[in-house]
């Protein structure tokens, strides 16, 4: 049993103690940093308006060597993705690999004068047997990037061949590492390569040969470029929107449309109404992966002439496009 000062003692001390505690700084807990892109040079830098494409440019003197993007969370995978660039560029256009909205990102220049190299990485223990029918993403407007595997064969990541074809012909940019092998994730910038055509500000790319690979991306990647600029736009086509005139009774709808978006973006397909002064929307969709959305016209209770059309708007990274008429005799 405790005597009266001893008890007094300890009160006293619970009470210090309890004072101690109150005035010490709040434990915080370490932030989680996996979905987050690494500062790199150019510090962590965040989006406005969820742009899909974002051009940098280097500091005078400088160049980039790579860049950290990330467009999403990390578990739907579209987290931060590394990005070595097999030639330096003083612009760029930064892209996720998904195609998503770009939520930050981050860009590493090259090393200045005096300063120490980076480490050489070892190359990753063996893995599965290879596959050499490994495919890669469809080149776009800027670049061509391409993840390569971890196991892929000594002396098979050093060149890259892209042809393009343009209203005065046909040319092809050879892409060669001279002192060793790509690897990870590495895109191929176009514009900045030393044999682009100078003034050239229409082009398609058609056809990619990587190597260390059987499989040939071929197809047709429609685009406009700025002159002297790595800033580049897609090309939106639209096929499959009925043209011309029909007729239907009222209480009925047109037959319904299966339209085809090539290069939409991240932009929604718009079904618009002509009003007597301007164009009203009727409905929006999303294309599907295919790039394909059925359009449903709605019935039509009223008699006379009704004229529709569908439309994807233009960003910053593609034209947009906007279908022909489609004109409804209601009777």
């Amino acid at each position: 049993m405790l005597t009266r000062p001893a008890r007094s003692a300890t009160l006293l001390a619970a009470t210090a103690t309890s004072l101690l505690l109150a005035l010490l700084p709040a434990t915080t807990a370490t932030a989680d940093t996996d979905g987050v892109c690494d500062a790199l040079d150019s510090g962590k830098i965040d989006t406005k308006g969820d742009p899909q494409s974002v051009a940098v440019s280097a500091p005078d003197g400088r160049t980039i060597t790579g860049y950290c993007v990330k467009a999403g969370s990390t578990n739907a995978g579209d987290g931060p993705v590394y990005v070595d660039l097999a030639t330096e560029v003083t612009t760029l256009v930064v892209r996720h690999p998904s195609g998503k909205a770009v939520s930050h990102y981050s860009v590493r220049y090259d090393v200045p004068p005096g300063t120490d190299p980076p480490p050489v990485v070892p190359p990753p223990p063996p893995g599965p047997p290879f596959d050499w029918d490994w495919p890669y993403p469809p080149p776009v407007c800027d670049a061509l990037i391409v993840t390569y595997p971890t196991n892929l064969p000594q002396g098979q990541a050093n060149d890259v061949n892209v042809r393009f074809r343009t209203p005065a012909g046909q040319f092809t940019l050879n892409f060669h590492n001279n002192d060793g092998f790509w690897s990870g994730t590495t895109s191929f910038p176009f514009t900045q390569h030393p044999d682009w055509p100078a003034g050239l500000t229409s082009y398609a790319v058609e056809w990619v040969q990587v190597g260390g690979t059987n499989y040939h991306w071929e197809g047709r990647v429609r685009c406009l470029a700025s002159s002297g600029s790595a800033i580049t736009r897609a090309v939106t086509g639209i096929a499959g929107w009925r043209g011309g005139v029909t007729r239907i009774r009222r209480g009925t709808a047109p037959r319904a449309s299966v339209v085809t978006v090539d290069q939409p973006g991240l932009a929604p397909v718009v079904l618009q109404r002509r009003a007597p002064r301007r164009w009203v929307r009727v409905k929006q969709l999303r294309p599907n992966a295919a790039g394909t959305v059925r359009v449903v016209l709605p019935r039509q209770r009223k008699r006379g002439r009704k004229v529709f059309r569908v439309q994807v708007a233009g960003t910053e990274s593609v034209t947009g496009a906007t279908s022909k008429r489609f004109v409804v005799r209601v009777r």
